[in-house]
């Protein structure tokens, strides 16, 4: 590097982390036209050293090349020459812009750069992060106060474009160092501010929401965290089809489980321990009024009755961020989250991921309760209470309580630091007694309306792309990969039923010796596939019996026709004429079927109804066994078939032909 030959260069400065400017003293200099203005910032990014002429072209007009622009850059010189220097004569003999080996140099030292000083202040400050965070943020702070807009101004060419965009990814690195350094040292509020605006600008910038959501978590704001992880997680999966990276969903998983953040990872790849302690909301041990004989309860720990949580959950990221920011939210009601969806969809997966999480904010105990509401046999309220109380240490209560007096003496053993878990409700009548002063989450495949304040989560299917990772959770990705076309084909064939998955997944592991593809071709069958998605004790078919025993018998015969229908869609229309119903009366019977799950509504205008692919294939089986069982006589004799009967307007249904062939295999049987 040449050194600087005049004393007198000592007393410029010039900026480029903004419009590009220059000082001599005290007294701005006039750049003049923009492309000089382009010369001269190509100069100053290589201070003392000589830049081609070629490059300086390159740098000031990309491939937009103009006449002779070798002439031009002279041109342009010439008139910094004589605006930096205004004393010397002849611009020609400029020692402070020489011309040096067919290029030019801006002979002045680096800290007459804004740039240089930024890169070398920045340095300092991350080089202190260890040493004094207090003077490291200074330095820091110093650092960004050099920037005074887009670096460079408006210079528009291909060449300072891609310089620009080095430079603010710097910009923004420095403004996580220091941000990272206020939220260490408890300014966690000022901190927030700073970073909601980052974001909006940097939406996808995840180290970014990653500090806001720790300054959120760190000012008591538990709620506002989780809601930033699922926002930019939304935009993540929207915009790139990517998940949040592991900084992300750890520090998510830290604030359900209430857990403190200590350290601060920086984007420099060092690491700062929280000075101020963590502001945690956490529900203390309390004695509740209602114990017996005073005493007091045993710590969550010791009062944890959840199942364990399934080691291949996968997806369901956004219900989970959801529910959990409900259940820690501050409020002045115990909230009641309601889960509902279709048979195996996986609502008691997510409610246990959920409980599990978030266990060690309900000091009191987490409890889970199957009201087998779907059964033949449900469990009452008073059972249920009964349990509870049991579960909560309580003797076994006076069999001569009244509900009434049981229901009161159940409400008064519960806190607002207790967590339970309702599986599988029938309806409100059977919860509505067990709901009070704690929170709980339900799972239900009716919504459930009719609980006050309640808030309904409804589960859907699981997209393409979460089926098949479900799958390479379950078979191992070494598998997975041998054929993931294959993969999808039963991903496809499963209907995105976290349950028929899991019968899929275990069947193939059950098979070590079979393709994906020898699988896929199975479940192809569609007569056979409820029969392929059954294993052990995981049966899809035994799921979805428990709605349709639970069905009237005209919902059970209109079922059954409908399953026979060549589309999967209809309109209540279509289903009126093809039911030989009026169109209230079809209707009616239809949303019982989508009460229970059978039938989908389709939201959409034009008001249409389908049944899943599943769902159909157990329509027609059970069709199938109906219409079998009907043909035989009082003491199991064969009889015509099929048996014929008038609608009220006189429609005759038959049986379809699926049905016929099952009945034909029956009868070959005797």
């Amino acid at each position: 590097m040449l050194p600087c030959p005049l004393e007198t260069a000592k007393s410029f400065r010039f900026a480029v982390l903004g419009p590009i400017r220059a000082w001599r003293g005290n007294r701005e200099v006039d750049l003049g036209p923009a492309r000089q203005r382009a010369v001269l910032a190509r100069l100053l990014l290589d201070t003392g050293e000589p830049q081609p002429i070629s490059e300086i072209i390159d740098a000031v007009w990309g491939e937009e090349l103009p006449g002779n622009p070798r002439n031009l850059v002279h041109k342009y010189v010439g008139g910094l020459r004589r605006a930096l220097e205004p004393d010397v004569g002849d611009a020609r003999t400029s020692e402070l812009l020489p011309l040096i080996d067919n290029g030019y140099s801006l002979l002045v030292d680096r800290d007459q750069v804004d740039l240089n000083v930024f890169t070398q202040t920045l340095a300092e400050g991350v080089s202190l992060v260890d040493i004094d965070l207090e003077t490291a943020r200074e330095r820091l702070d110093t650092a960004l106060g050099l920037w005074r807009g887009d670096a460079f101004g408006p210079l528009a060419t291909e060449f300072f474009d891609a310089v620009r965009s080095r430079l603010q990814e710097r910009r923004l690195s420095a403004f996580e160092h220091r941000i990272g350094i206020d939220i260490a040292l408890g300014r966690h509020a000022a901190a927030a501010v700073e970073l909601v605006s980052l974001l909006v600008e940097n939406p996808l910038r995840e180290h970014l929401a990653a500090l806001l959501m720790i300054a959120f978590y760190r000012s008591g704001r538990q709620a506002d965290a989780l809601r930033v992880f699922q926002d930019c997680r939304r935009k993540l999966t929207t915009e790139l089809g990517i998940e949040p990276g592991r900084e992300l969903q750890e520090i998510q998983l830290q604030i359900l489980a209430g857990e403190p953040i200590r350290t601060i990872a920086l984007s420099c790849g060092k690491t700062v321990m929280a000075a101020a302690p963590n502001f945690r909301s956490e529900r203390s041990l309390v004695q509740s009024p209602g114990m017996p004989n005073g005493h007091r309860r045993p710590g969550g720990t010791e009062r944890c009755h959840l199942r364990p949580d399934l080691s291949d959950f996968v997806a369901r990221e956004r219900e989970v961020t959801q529910v959990c920011t409900i259940l820690v939210e501050q409020s002045h009601v115990p909230p009641t989250v309601v889960i509902t969806g279709d048979a195996g969809i996986g609502k008691s997966a997510l409610a246990v991921r959920v409980a599990n999480l978030v266990k060690s904010r309900f000091g009191g105990g987490q409890f889970q309760i199957d009201l087998r509401g779907m059964s033949i046999d449900p469990v009452t309220p008073q059972q249920a209470q009964q349990r509870m109380l049991f579960m909560l240490g309580v003797e076994e209560p006076d069999q001569t309580l009244t509900p009434d007096e049981l229901g009161g003496l159940y409400q008064s053993v519960l806190g607002d630091d207790i967590l339970t878990v309702f599986e599988d409700v029938a309806d409100e009548r059977q919860v509505r007694p067990l709901l009070g002063v704690s929170a709980s989450i339900i799972t239900s495949r009716r919504r459930l309306t009719g609980l006050e304040g309640a808030h309904i989560l409804e589960l859907d299917t699981m997209s393409a792309d979460d089926a098949v990772r479900m799958l390479g959770q379950i078979i191992g990705p070494e598998r997975l990969s041998t054929d993931p076309a294959q993969a999808a084909r039963i991903g496809g064939f499963t209907d995105g039923s976290p349950l028929a998955l899991r019968i899929a997944g275990a069947r193939l592991l059950a098979r070590p010796h079979w393709s994906l593809r020898q699988f896929a071709d199975r479940l192809a069958d569609e007569d056979r596939r409820l029969v392929e998605l059954t294993h052990n004790d995981l049966d899809i078919r035994a799921s979805l019996a428990t709605a349709f025993h639970q069905l009237s018998p005209q919902s059970v015969e209109v079922f059954l026709l409908l399953g026979s229908l060549a589309e999967g869609s209809f309109t209540i229309v279509e289903a009126a004429g093809f039911l030989g119903r009026s169109e209230i009366d079809a209707a009616d019977l239809i949303e019982e079927l989508v009460d229970l799950r059978l039938v989908d509504a389709c939201r959409t205008g034009e008001n249409r109804y389908r049944l899943r692919d599943l769902i159909r294939s157990f329509a027609r089986s059970e069709a199938a066994t109906e219409y079998a069982n009907a043909a035989r006589g009082p003491r199991g004799e064969v009889q015509s078939w099929p048996p014929r009967r008038q609608t009220p307007h006189r429609i005759e249904l038959t049986i379809p032909p699926h049905a016929a062939a099952q009945r034909a295999r029956v009868l070959s049987l005797e």
